[in-house]
């Protein structure tokens, strides 16, 4: 009986040897099978007991089929121009290139299977992904800085100077908010730093001012004398002359700024008003008012970009119309190309032409020939004396002419 039961002890503990042998096998197989994946190859997980080496696709192929318990990856070439892939995976397929808005003007570098397209963007505009198209970077209107420049690759990001601490006074994509000017301790400030303009310091300094000095350590009894008086004057000068500096100082920057917004609003005009004397041409008796309550002050020799802005409105919704292609035959005939005039229709998202009408004014008038009289004439040539007369009608000569038909009309 214990020799039976010695014979099945022995059976049952050759039972459990050959179990863990088989489990350890198991073991040994699977780590094994996880060492041998090649460089171009990964292992997947597909359970917590099923797992093998998967084929890795490299650059130029995506994956068209994914890895399985049954399968193994399978992988396609990329077609130039259409699909590439940059980087080699084990699930991803071939991406789609970018068209740059299917304009081959701005493509610096063509799609290939590796490569997506570069695209570049001309100067004042970025190349959005998501689009697949290029945009006018936002410009920041003054009391705005760019926080983020505009660059090929990203617009221009725009936010509040901060009070009394910066300001910007400059309209574009790049520039961002400048910190304001501290006045030294001779000078006061004229005019404080806001989010639209700098600090205005004006120098006090007159000469070596006058510091009394008392000796606190030894009181002593205080005696009116002439010589009191006499010390004293110079004081008195002093801050007298100090305060007539300030004045006159004050007088001439109030006068300096006043003349400077009149020259910025004002072109060279050779006469400021209509009005005729008895050296002009008689004494009519009449007396000429201003009738136009816009109050322009502009002539044909002023430059565009001095035209008061309710007339530049009334500029662009004249030749912004839907129907009419007006704006592009103008930008022609300023000597803008084809590839220029693209640009400005890119800007135009919701299909605004006044929009593109803007910039197309804001870029022209920034050259030395960007007068009124040269833009009449522009627009006379592509026919449009209805927007040639609008600014004719309201300039110095214009006025003048009217007045002058009155007078022969009377007499």
């Amino acid at each position: 009986m214990f020799g039976i039961r010695c014979v099945d002890v022995m059976l049952s503990w050759r039972r459990l040897q050959f179990k863990c042998l088989i489990l350890l096998l198991v073991w040994q197989t699977t780590r094994v099978a996880g060492q041998n994946c090649t460089d171009n190859q990964t292992e997947v997980s597909f359970n917590e007991t099923s797992s093998r080496c998967c084929d890795v696709c490299n650059p130029g192929y995506g994956v068209s089929t994914n890895c399985s318990a049954d399968e193994n990856t399978q992988c396609q070439k990329c077609v130039p121009g259409i699909t590439y892939s940059n980087s080699a995976s084990p699930d991803e397929p071939c991406k789609m290139c970018s068209t740059c808005g299917n304009n081959t003007h701005f493509i610096l570098h063509p799609c290939n299977e590796t490569q997506n397209t570069i695209c570049v963007c001309p100067s004042g505009s970025y190349y959005d992904p998501d689009a697949d198209e290029c945009k006018y970077c936002t410009l920041c209107d003054p009391g705005h800085g760019a926080s983020t420049r505009c660059s090929a690759t990203h617009n221009s990001k725009c936010l509040p100077c901060e009070i009394n601490v910066t300001y910007s006074n400059k309209v574009d994509p790049y520039s961002p908010c400048k910190p304001c000017t501290v006045c030294r301790k001779d000078e006061v400030p004229l005019r404080n730093c806001s989010v639209y303009e700098d600090t205005i310091c004006l120098s006090v300094t007159v000469g070596k001012g006058y510091h009394p000095s008392y000796n606190i350590s030894t009181p002593t009894r205080y005696e009116e004398s002439e010589d009191d008086n006499s010390n004293i004057i110079p004081v008195y000068c002093s801050v007298l002359g100090l305060v007539v500096v300030g004045l006159l100082g004050y007088v001439v920057i109030k006068h300096w700024k006043r003349m400077r917004e009149k020259r910025r609003h004002k072109a060279p005009c050779s006469h400021e008003d209509v009005e005729y004397s008895k050296a002009s041409g008689g004494d009519s008796g009449i007396f000429i008012e201003n009738e136009s309550p816009k109050n322009y002050t502009y002539c044909l020799n002023s430059r565009v970009r001095d035209l008061p802005q309710l007339k530049r409105t009334e500029l662009e919704k004249t030749l912004s119309s839907p129907q009419s292609d007006s704006w592009k035959e103008l930008a022609k005939e300023l000597g803008y190309s084809s590839k220029r005039l693209m640009q400005f229709e890119a800007k135009n998202n919701n299909k605004n032409t006044n929009s593109a009408f803007k910039h197309l004014l804001h870029d022209w008038e920034r050259r030395d020939i960007a007068t009124v009289s040269h833009l009449i004439q522009c627009l006379r040539n592509i026919g449009r004396e209805d927007a040639a007369r609008l600014l004719y009608a309201d300039s110095t000569e214009g006025r003048t002419q009217m007045v002058n038909n009155r007078h022969q009309n009377h007499v």
